[in-house]
């Protein structure tokens, strides 16, 4: 079965691929993302999907981007409605963190496998992890409290993706709502 859909799949080419790829992800797992199922999927030529995507880790690594630019406008996003919290950055954090439990975005189990396989994948989250640090320095008087904070959204947002929270998400929601409390009442720290 072909799952492009020249009406239905938006934007360019490349990311016509990507949201494919994401497809074949998600349903199949990493281990049967290739260019071959990508090339079925899509009914586009070998050629035309190694244009955008050389080899299979090119094509993860792409979706990791993607991942990290849709994470990445969705915090700033909250950041700029959270801009007179005490706490704008983690704010935007739990925000995030409470669309994902209300289900209106989740994140790809399958890239977690990918990134097992090769870790190298996560050297762009990691990279993004430390622009959110740098927000979280300037923004809080107390680094060690917040940093404990963000490792609790973490720990959310895990339990979220993998489903393996004891008591659900209704468990988590609690959770969520018990970290903003925590965040509200973090000291501010000097603004650069």
């Amino acid at each position: 079965m072909k799952l492009w859909d020249e009406k239905r799949m938006h934007g360019n080419r490349r990311d016509q691929i990507l949201d494919v790829a994401m497809q074949i992800a998600e349903e199949s797992g990493a281990r049967h993302l290739t260019i071959d199922a990508v090339v079925r999927k899509t009914g586009l030529s070998k050629g035309g999907v190694l244009y955008h995507f050389p080899s299979k880790v090119a094509l993860l690594e792409g979706l990791v981007a993607r991942v990290l630019k849709e994470s990445r406008a969705r915090i700033e996003r909250y950041r700029q409605k959270h801009a007179d919290s005490p706490c704008p950055t983690l704010a935007a954090m739990c925000s995030v963190t409470g669309e994902l439990l209300d289900g209106r975005f989740s994140l790809p189990v399958a890239l977690h496998a990918a990134a097992a396989e090769n870790p190298a994948l996560l050297r762009p989250v990691a990279a993004f992890f430390a622009e959110l640090h740098k927000h979280m320095r300037r923004e809080y008087a107390d680094e060690d409290a917040a940093f404990v904070l963000w490792c609790a959204l973490e720990g959310i947002r895990q339990m979220a993706t993998f489903s393996v929270a004891p008591g659900g998400r209704a468990r988590l929601i609690r959770a969520l709502a018990r970290v903003e409390e925590m965040i509200a009442r973090l000291p501010r720290g000097v603004q650069a």
